[in-house]
Parts: structure tokens; C-alpha cells; sequence
């Protein structure tokens, strides 16, 4: 889960050195795809640091919840193109 500029820059030096590793092609489209993301983010802002849960208190966020975030991500991108 994505909750601030230091988890999007590591996110997004990770990826990159990995789509480095397949190929120039590969690395440019990981670039162009970050600059999008940081669009979202800008836009749409960071979810808060601790998830709230039904009963009011603070939980932690689970991998159903980033798969969700992606899926905005992505979701935002395909209507800007």
C-alpha cells in the first residue's frame, strides 16, 4: 500500500530497477506508467497512515486493500489516455 511519497519512491525505484533488468522498452513504459501514478497522487491525495475498521478503531491495511489501490491506479490512467 502506497501511503506516501517515500512508499511511491520506493515502489517506483524498485520497479524500475527490475524493468531496467528486461529492457530499455520494458523500463520506458515503467517510467511513463510512474508518471501517471504520480498524477493520481497528486490528484487524489494518499490514503491515511491507519485504516479505519467498522467499530472505529485503527486497523492495518491488507493486500485486498492494495490490490484495490492498484486497481484505482490503473482505473485513473485509462481515463487519462
Amino acid at each position: 500500500m502506497v501511503l506516501n511519497w517515500n512508499d511511491f519512491n520506493k515502489w517506483r525505484e524498485t520497479s524500475l530497477e527490475y524493468h531496467k533488468m528486461l529492457g530499455e522498452h520494458n523500463y520506458t513504459n515503467a517510467l511513463t506508467f510512474f508518471e501517471y501514478v504520480r498524477q493520481y497522487f497528486n490528484a487524489k491525495g494518499f490514503p491515511p497512515a491507519e485504516k479505519k475498521t467498522k467499530t472505529g478503531r485503527k486497523g492495518k491495511y491488507t493486500q485486498k486493500d492494495n490490490k484495490e489501490q492498484l486497481k484505482q491506479i490503473h482505473e485513473y490512467i485509462g481515463g487519462i489516455k
